[in-house]
């Protein structure tokens, strides 16, 4: 621990020399319709960020005329028919130390996203309609995916969130409508509820951490991707609530409409922020949640999965338009995901003159199996904007006491590797 203690100072240390010559910050927008309630990882976020304007610190003038009929192709199409449509492809390369013999210590995989939205309601107007989509093709490139490396090498959690071997997946595919002049948001279909509820502005998996237990909170037993309704109010400029009921049943890879809706997951929450606009930056929020006895789960070899319900807390806030801290904490009874018990926290900064980022982050949990003991998880990454369509991410992550029986020895280390290219 002397050593990572070491390593985070001078990294940080140094970052924040690097970032010294800071910028005033531009005043950001009033909210419009099409700040909503969805996650910075969502396919909504992910259009918008798509689109936006990058400082990096390379310029690739090829690439960028290449680039140039697309991209105006794209626009002309958006202003005609309301569509907008954008593709990233994502890579990660981890490495585990200490691995048990015989066992593999790397993993690498790749994920194709389409992501789109088309609105077909009041389009360029107050209280917009529009079907939004994702789809992935998920694949690795070694025998072992990085979503798996953590549970082969001792370590029970994730540290490369998202990547793995899924192949063809039909992510969201729902309706969005905003109501009430953007006061209210109601999304029905085919959704993954982590884009909607417990939602915290650091949390992106394909820019900022990779662990599963700190971008997320693992004792909330969220269904993935499956058919179910949401609603998001405002009750004042400050003051919002969130429900939903979904498929408990849920899952990227088998889409299934209503079918046994009667096991399913129900989750509320009341959130405050300063201004609606600054909810990613500035939120504390409290959420509830329970999850319905199944039975004969096809994606639990038939097994039955007893009834669940937790509570969790996040807060996420932000000085000087650079600097934030967050906290994360959550408490389960019955079933849950990962973990009965999680308390994380960690902050982040954005350079001034680029769009570089650098967090650390951990996470304490207590697995809900309670033959394992508790374990503790730290993130360290950079985000190097190499250029404007192309993020680079490397990442250290320590594990102390890794809570499975055939860990190697009291800690792990992974290193990873992380590349994003949008268009």
């Amino acid at each position: 621990m002397k050593r990572w203690g070491i390593l985070c100072t001078v990294l940080i240390g140094t970052a924040c020399i690097s970032f010294a010559a800071d910028k005033a910050p531009t005043k950001k927008s009033k909210a419009t319709d099409d700040d909503a309630f969805s996650a910075p990882g969502s396919a909504g976020a992910q259009l918008k960020e798509s689109e936006k304007p990058k400082t990096s610190a390379l310029q690739f003038s090829l690439i960028d005329e290449a680039l140039g009929p697309w991209f105006e192709w794209k626009e002309n199409l958006r202003k005609k028919t309301g569509l907008h449509i954008a593709m990233a492809y994502s890579y990660l390369h981890m490495w585990a130390s200490d691995a048990p013999e015989e066992r593999y210590d790397a993993a690498g995989g790749g994920i194709f996203r389409l992501s789109g939205s088309w609105t077909l309601v009041n389009r360029g107007k107050r209280n917009v309609g529009r079907i939004v989509f994702e789809t992935d093709h998920r694949h690795r490139y070694t025998k072992l995916e990085p979503q798996q490396l953590g549970f082969h090498v001792g370590y029970f959690g994730i540290p490369g969130l998202l990547f793995n071997n899924t192949e063809h997946i039909l992510g969201e595919l729902s309706w969005q409508q905003v109501l009430n002049d953007g006061k209210t948001w109601v999304v029905i279909g085919r959704y993954n509820p982590n884009n909607v509820f417990d939602v915290l502005g650091y949390a992106n998996p394909w820019v900022t951490f990779q662990n599963y237990a700190i971008v997320l909170n693992t004792s909330v037993t969220m269904p993935e991707y499956g058919i179910g309704i949401a609603a998001s109010h405002w009750i004042n400029n400050q003051w919002y609530v969130n429900a939903s009921v979904s498929d408990i049943n849920g899952h990227p890879t088998v889409i299934r409409f209503f079918e046994d809706f009667h096991e399913v997951f129900t989750i509320a929450e009341i959130g405050w922020s300063p201004e609606r606009w600054e909810r990613y930056a500035k939120n504390i929020h409290v959420t509830a949640w329970h999850a319905t006895a199944r039975e004969n789960v096809r994606l639990r070899d038939g097994a039955d999965i007893a009834e669940g319900n937790g509570l969790s807390i996040g807060a996420h806030w932000t000085f000087f338009k650079r600097l934030a801290f967050f906290f994360r904490g959550g408490w389960s009874d019955g079933a849950s995901r990962m973990a009965k018990s999680s308390l994380g926290g960690g902050l982040t900064y954005s350079a001034p003159t680029r769009d570089d980022m650098i967090g650390l982050g951990m996470n304490w949990s207590e697995p809900a199996d309670e033959s394992l003991e508790a374990q503790t998880v730290y993130e360290l990454f950079y985000r190097v904007q190499l250029s404007p369509r192309l993020a680079i991410t490397p990442s250290l992550q320590f594990v102390d006491d890794p809570a499975l029986p055939d860990a190697p020895d009291d800690h792990l280390w992974f290193y990873g590797l992380r590349g994003r290219f949008t268009f």
